[in-house]
C-alpha cells in the first residue's frame, strides 16, 4: 500500500519490521522454507515460538494458541509470505513520508530496535515506541503498553 498508493494513506503504524531484506536476513529463510516443505509446519513450531517470544511467555496459554496457529498455517502460505520477506525494500518509498507515522518495536527483538531506530530517520512526522521486555510480538507479550502506543497514534491523528 505504501509503495503503490501512499497518497491514500491518512497515517501509518509499523510494528517490528525492517525496511529491507539484505542477504544476511533473507538467507536463513531458505532453511525455514526447506523445513516447512520437508516436515510441514510441525518442524517450525518450537523454533518459531522461541525466536519470537521471551522465555517467560513459552509456557503460557497464549503460547499454546500461537503454536496451534502456526500448525494451522499452510506450507504454501508460509512459503509465499516468506518469499515476500526475502525480497522487500521500502527505504526509498518511505523516505520523506509525511503522514503521521508510529513505529513500534519490542525492545528484545534482536537487531530490530536498532534497525527501526535508523528506519525512523526516513519519516518527517514520527512517534517511536520501544516496548519493554517483549520480543517480536509486543502486542501479545505486553498488550497494555502496546495498546497505549496505538492510542497515542490515534490521538495524534484525531
Amino acid at each position: 500500500m505504501t509503495q503503490k498508493h501512499a497518497d491514500r494513506l491518512h497515517s501509518l503504524i509499523i510494528c517490528d519490521v525492517r525496511p529491507d531484506s539484505p542477504p544476511e536476513f533473507a538467507r536463513p529463510w531458505d532453511d525455514r522454507i526447506q523445513t516447512a516443505k520437508s516436515e510441514s509446519m510441525k518442524g517450525l513450531v518450537e523454533v518459531t515460538i522461541k525466536r519470537r517470544f521471551g522465555s517467560a511467555f513459552l509456557n503460557t496459554t497464549e503460547s499454546d494458541q500461537i503454536r496451534a496457529m502456526i500448525l494451522g498455517t499452510s506450507v504454501v502460505g508460509f512459503v509465499s509470505t516468506t518469499r515476500e520477506l526475502q525480497d522487500c525494500n521500502y527505504q526509498d518509498t518511505l523516505s520523506g513520508f509525511t503522514v503521521p507515522t508510529t513505529l513500534i518495536v519490542g525492545e528484545n527483538d534482536g537487531v530490530l530496535p536498532s534497525i527501526m531506530g535508523k528506519f525512523a530517520t526516513l519519516f518527517r512526522n514520527l512517534q517511536f515506541f520501544s516496548i519493554p521486555s517483549p520480543g517480536h510480538l509486543p502486542n501479545i507479550e505486553n498488550p497494555t503498553i502496546f495498546d497505549t502506543s496505538l492510542l497515542s497514534h490515534f490521538e495524534l491523528i484525531s
